[in-house]
């Protein structure tokens, strides 16, 4: 009995150390954190800015490979999967590099951390989808708890609702009976039974 609780007390293997990183999953938008601050805004759990770097920043000249030294540097606010209630905003600061070859000037790339200009990453995006339709999580409450505005979050619910599910030809498979207006029903899956204006059976 006591080797079967010695046994069950050990761990099936070692623990890695702490990486805020891996957990935040900053390595996969190609960035690391180097500092943090929480903030009281947006919903009760408040808000995490997490300060990024580029894990590879631009050092050298695409066209020339010259030495490319920084001219200056801003901050981009993106915003990330929250940790619980808390929000949390990615703060990636986007050097400004310039050749001293060729003079061409460019920005570090953070179009893996949130593409086509968005500021919500597409884990954040996911999850406001997953909170929104399945979960029947007010666009409200998802905005508060992520700390941006109702707009911000609700644009990024539909514009993934309509890509993924809406035009998505097999969503209705093995549907029988649906519980929506008539007329909403006639134009998107004609053939299917309603039972009524309102039913849910």
């Amino acid at each position: 009995m006591k080797k079967i609780t010695e046994d069950a007390s050990r761990p099936v293997r070692e623990s890695d150390r702490f990486d805020g990183d891996a957990l935040l999953g900053l390595d996969s938008l190609g960035l690391r954190g180097v500092a943090q601050r929480h903030v009281p805004r947006g919903g009760r759990g408040g808000v995490w800015e997490i300060r990024c770097e580029p894990i590879e920043p631009a050092r050298s000249c695409p066209d020339c490979g010259g030495p490319s030294p920084v001219r200056s540097s801003r901050w981009c606010r993106f915003i990330h999967t929250p940790l619980g209630k808390a929000g949390v905003h990615l703060l990636a600061r986007r050097r400004r590099c310039e050749c001293r070859g060729c003079g061409r000037a460019w920005e570090d790339d953070l179009s893996r951390v949130a593409a086509d200009g968005r500021r919500l990453t597409e884990a954040v995006v996911w999850w406001s989808v997953a909170s929104v339709v399945p979960g029947a999580t007010g666009v409200r409450s998802v905005a508060m708890t992520l700390g941006c505005s109702w707009d911000c979050a609700n644009d990024a619910v539909l514009s993934k609702g309509m890509a993924r599910l809406i035009d998505d030809e097999h969503r209705l498979d093995g549907v029988a009976v649906i519980g929506a207006e008539r007329a909403c029903v006639a134009a998107h899956a004609p053939g299917l039974q309603v039972r009524g204006p309102w039913s849910w059976t």
